[in-house]
């Protein structure tokens, strides 16, 4: 039986007056039961530990690295570019590869070049390995460098490759710490600053100027002389030579001797440069320091600004402190006198040292209008060299001989032509008889003769003898037959040796003992085959 539940006037009141008042409790606690599940992820999140760093890490720089994010390396078609890999170890002793990978990104899906050294890397040490890649093709996009093997987590990182603008110098100076040097260079315009023969068309804006520098420290010298090639200038600045280390100073040697540039920057630093262990590059023989004369600073003021509208132009803000040295014979002066050059130069190899009495990164030469003139100055005294950067595209094209194909594009220093060292060695090529076809005639008589063997022949050669059911036996032996002479006769025009040709240029100074050799090498192989 049903009851009904009877409140009083005063009872109804009481309980209406407890609900109103447990009604903001009520939605605080349900709202507190809302939130606690995010607390308790919070907390959760809160207490997960940090991840321990792996044991092995790996830091990569270049010399020519762009100080953007991420990370890029400008590098040159057919040159060289150094790669520096710090390997670090906190953990077990651990061996393993170090790979390098040039991938391409263009249409056509190349093979990727690939390069690998072995490391062993004991506990707490500490490595740093150079690695070398080659722009052998213009659709290389970007490096992939690998440390891997076993025990450990495989380390990888993409740099991306830049090419400079067409024309652009590369200058890679040496410095400790800051160096104005850079600021210098790179706000520089105007004519003369670029590679001769750049077209007009080229654009120079913003940040990408005639001249894209790199400031480098001298850890980052590479060991390899052809790692510093891309450069088409390299600058030692004012820090001291002996700290280089034997392979980066055999380095500096071989750049010089293969066709570089070194520019040497005197001033106060005579006593550094007169010790250096690369003195004997220097064109002349440093003795001191000293300031300028009057009619020395005129000279320079009259050389590089054409009309002087100020102190600054006339370089009165500070003295003008030179190197003081005495030329060495063979050296080519360029400014000043035989008793006081302010700018000298000698050759070593294909090579050239430049020297310059004075330091134009340092007070009164900071903001100078004439710092365009002489890095002009400059770069019009480089050596020129000829480079075998590859082969020419246009010379190994369908209209200079239909039976060879474009490799890379890449040409050497002079347009491409039939008296360049590809158009000679394919002149060569074109006289080895192993590339003459045989005559159709001679194809369209083998082919008659077959026909004639295999079917008329064999079968009344088989109906004579009444055994047409030897036409399973006979039609093998006489394919297997004329395809063994077929062979033996192309192996014949062919031949079965080797054929290499060969095209060398030397290129050296006049007196020197070293020289630069680039060859251009093609191999005919007789078969389908793998050379050591």
């Amino acid at each position: 039986m049903a009851q009904i539940l009877r409140l009083t006037n005063g009872e109804a009141s009481s309980y209406n007056s407890l609900m109103l008042a447990s009604a903001p409790a009520l939605r605080f606690l349900a709202c507190f039961l809302a939130l606690l599940p995010f607390s308790l992820v919070a907390r959760a999140q809160d207490a997960t530990p940090t991840p321990t760093p792996a044991p092995q890490q790996m830091v990569i720089s270049s010399p020519f690295a762009l100080n953007v994010s991420p990370k890029a390396v400008v590098a040159r078609k057919g040159r060289w570019f150094p790669l520096a890999v710090t390997l670090s170890n906190s953990g077990d002793p651990v061996e393993g590869e170090l790979r390098l990978k040039l991938v391409g990104g263009g249409e056509f899906d190349y093979p990727p070049n690939e390069s690998y050294c072995p490391v062993d890397l004991p506990t707490n040490s500490n490595k740093v390995i150079w690695l070398y890649g080659r722009m052998e093709r213009p659709d290389i996009s970007f490096a992939e460098i690998t440390f891997s093997g076993r025990g450990f987590k495989a380390l990888t990182q993409r740099l991306p490759i830049q090419e400079p603008l067409e024309g652009q110098r590369l200058v890679l100076t040496i410095a400790d710490g800051d160096n104005p040097l850079y600021d210098t260079l790179l706000g520089l315009r105007g004519g003369g600053l670029a590679q001769p023969g750049t077209p007009s068309t080229t654009q120079f804006s913003g940040a990408q100027g005639p001249i894209r520098p790199f400031n480098t420290p001298r850890n980052l010298v590479p060991d390899r002389w052809f790692g510093m090639e891309a450069a088409d200038l390299v600058v030692l600045g004012d820090f001291p030579h002996t700290g280089l280390q034997p392979p980066q100073l055999a380095a500096l040697r071989g750049f010089v001797a293969g066709g570089g540039n070194l520019l040497v920057l005197g001033g106060a630093n005579a006593s550094r440069l007169g010790s250096s262990p690369l003195s004997d590059l220097w064109p002349g023989k440093v003795a001191s320091s000293n300031s300028a004369s009057a009619s020395e600073v005129q000279g320079i003021v009259e050389r590089y600004v054409e009309t002087p509208k100020n102190g600054a132009d006339r370089l009165g803000g500070a003295p003008v402190v030179v190197s003081r040295s005495t030329l060495n014979p063979g050296a080519q002066l360029r400014a000043g006198t035989k008793a006081a050059p302010l700018f000298s130069m000698s050759d070593t190899g294909a090579g050239r040292t430049l020297f310059l009495g004075f330091d134009p990164s340092q007070p009164p030469f900071n903001g100078w209008s004439g710092q365009g003139a002489l890095w002009s100055d400059v770069f019009g005294a480089m050596a020129t060299m000829q480079r075998f950067d590859g082969v020419d595209s246009e010379t190994m094209g369908p209209s200079a001989s239909p039976n060879f194909q474009p490799g890379f594009n890449s040409t050497f220093n002079d347009a491409p032509t039939a008296a360049s060292p590809t158009g000679l060695l394919l002149s060569a090529l074109s006289k080895a008889p192993q590339l003459n076809m045989p005559p159709v005639s001679q194809i369209a008589w083998f082919l008659s003769v077959y026909v004639f063997v295999l079917v008329p022949l064999n079968y009344a050669v088989l109906r004579f003898i009444d055994r047409r059911e030897l036409a399973w036996i006979t039609i093998p032996v006489i394919v297997a037959a004329f395809s063994a002479f077929a062979y033996f006769a192309a192996l014949s025009i062919r031949g079965n040796a080797i054929l290499t040709r060969q095209v060398d240029l030397v290129q050296s100074s006049v007196g020197s003992k070293t020289a630069r050799t680039d060859s251009l090498l093609w191999l005919f192989s007789p078969r389908r085959t793998r050379y050591d």
